[in-house]
């Protein structure tokens, strides 16, 4: 058996906390999460800290977070076609799923404090922290074999955990939209991980 078998726990178990939150904000349950946790983040907010989430939110735009993927994978393709696919594959289908849970759950944005920041749609899950959690798990999955593997942890689930504070921080999104981004982008990315592995084991070989 493949050995990124290993990761089918771990995809199962962010799928199954996806699916309890997801029935939970639907009956209206995250009160005692959602509410607590955005008053005290916005008991500690700073300007400084508004403008480290303004930023933060920059580089989480779709536009942006696509475009680094793509160009990461267009470096990536020459080493492994196999890693490039990895990685647009995972990005796209995590996009396609915060769409599809989006339009299914259609929750409004919060309106417990003054948005900062410009944000249409909808806010159950969050795009920024779904994007942010499959690429760090992607690249997180890539670098498992190489020395970079427990930097490649370190600064993908710091950015990740930095960009849900943010998107809080900046009243667009409640902390369980953001908690389900995560579980969204894990579950998915991990996912895209095992199919790949199944369809296209992985060779010694760079392609």
């Amino acid at each position: 058996m493949p050995r990124p078998s290993r990761l089918t726990w771990p995809a199962l178990l962010s799928l199954l906390a996806l699916t309890a939150l997801t029935v939970t904000v639907q009956t209206g349950g995250t009160a005692p999460l959602d509410t607590p946790v955005s008053a005290w983040l916005h008991a500690q907010a700073t300007p400084a800290m508004i403008s480290v989430a303004r930023a933060l939110n920059v580089t989480g735009l779709l536009g942006v977070t696509l475009a680094a993927a793509a160009l990461t994978a267009a470096w990536t393709f020459p080493l492994s076609r196999r890693a490039a696919l990895l990685l647009l594959t995972g990005m796209g289908a995590t996009l396609a799923a915060q769409l599809l849970l989006n339009a299914a759950v259609h929750r409004p944005r919060p309106t417990l404090y003054p948005h900062l920041v410009a944000a249409p749609g909808l806010s159950y899950p969050s795009g920024h922290a779904a994007l942010a959690a499959a690429l760090g798990t992607l690249l997180s999955v890539l670098l498992r074999r190489t020395r970079a593997r427990t930097w490649a942890v370190t600064l993908t689930a710091s950015y990740a955990l930095s960009m849900g504070a943010a998107r809080v921080l900046l009243g667009v999104h409640a902390p369980s939209d953001v908690l389900a981004g995560w579980l969204l982008g894990v579950t998915v990315s991990l996912g895209v991980t095992l199919l790949l592995e199944h369809w296209w084991p992985r060779r010694d070989h760079p392609t």
